[in-house]
């Protein structure tokens, strides 16, 4: 997944969620009075529906206490990838 942040000016902007394999995308229009009220108009297009998908990435990571990047890592064999935090018998499952 791609993601782009598109200033109008400070107060002004739009995120992008696009993945290019399905072609799916999705856009949050960010303005003064939608971060006052909370509430994003959100579009989303494709097979994909990649906003639903990064807020559940975003409650899964703070879930886990919202731990740093630089607290994952990554095993990878012949037979598998394992994704872990901390330790490496610490593996997640996503």
């Amino acid at each position: 997944m791609q993601c782009g942040v598109y200033h109008d000016d400070a107060e002004h902007y739009e995120v992008l969620l696009y993945h290019v394999a399905t072609d799916s995308a999705a856009t949050v229009t960010v303005t003064p009075q939608s971060a006052t009220q909370g509430c994003h108009p959100v579009r989303q297009h494709g097979p994909r529906a990649l906003w639903d998908e990064a807020g559940r990435a975003y409650r899964w990571w703070a879930d886990l206490g919202r731990p740093a990047r630089t607290r994952y890592g990554l095993t990878v064999t012949a037979g598998q990838q394992r994704i872990w935090l901390d330790e490496p018998t610490t593996r997640l499952d996503l």
